[in-house]
């Protein structure tokens, strides 16, 4: 056969699928119409989407039925790749039928190869497809998330006060530890330096006055104040 031809052929199949399609939806919508009165049908909203509510009756669920083999024609003739199945969910949801479970129903039957590529379809879509279903659940679940939260670090905060030189002496994770500082001082502590009993003592260098302190989580534990020539001050 030519190519020409088999195109031509191709292109031809493509329409009357769409085409069938098309008429069948057409048809579909046309016993809505007819079948339905203010009373029976009303609007609704989901994911976005308006939809008919309607009493279910047997001419109507027959007519469904043939738009869902339409459906799985648009398939076999179009293609089954996403462009095609992109466009025959366009097309169901212009008919209004979208997620109908007689529609979905029949068409899970008339075409069972074709059920995840068309599942997968509506998903892209957002016609309430597989990917809302995650987005479903957290709305109506009555569980709260929280934010994960820590008790904020233990801090141990040593300073001495005055002005000059001192001797330091202070506990800390690791024992005693002596230095020589510049006043004012000031050492802050946490984790594993952190000492169980905390402690602290200064000599300063000459006379003057001298003041220790010692806080915890800002909160002050012990403060001692001494003054004189090498005046001491200790606090624990």
């Amino acid at each position: 056969m030519p190519r020409e031809l088999g195109e031509t052929r191709s292109h031809g199949h493509a329409a009357r699928a769409r085409r069938l399609v098309a008429c069948v939806g057409a048809l579909t919508l046309l016993v809505f119409a007819c079948t339905s009165d203010d009373d029976s049908a009303t609007s609704t909203t989901t994911a976005g989407q308006t939809a008919t509510t309607r009493e279910p009756t047997a001419a109507i669920d027959v007519e469904l039925a043939r738009f869902a083999q339409g459906t799985c024609t648009f398939f076999d003739t179009v293609g089954t790749d996403d462009e095609a199945a992109d466009e025959n969910v366009s097309i169901v949801t212009a008919a209004g039928v979208i997620d109908d479970p007689v529609f979905e129903a029949a068409f899970a039957e008339a075409c069972p190869q074709y059920v995840d590529l068309w599942e997968a379809a509506k998903a892209r879509a957002d016609h309430g497809g597989p990917s809302n279903t995650a987005t479903t659940l957290d709305r109506t679940s009555t569980t709260v998330l929280r934010p994960m939260t820590t008790e904020a670090p233990v801090i141990v905060a040593y300073e001495i006060l005055g002005s000059g030189n001192a001797q330091a002496t202070y506990a800390s994770g690791s024992g005693q530890s002596q230095e020589e500082v510049s006043l004012p001082w000031r050492r802050e502590l946490s984790g594993s330096d952190l000492p169980q009993i905390p402690a602290l003592s200064a000599q300063l260098h000459g006379a003057g006055s001298i003041s220790c302190r010692i806080a915890r989580q800002g909160e002050v534990i012990a403060e001692d104040t001494s003054a004189g020539e090498y005046a001491i001050v200790s606090c624990q």
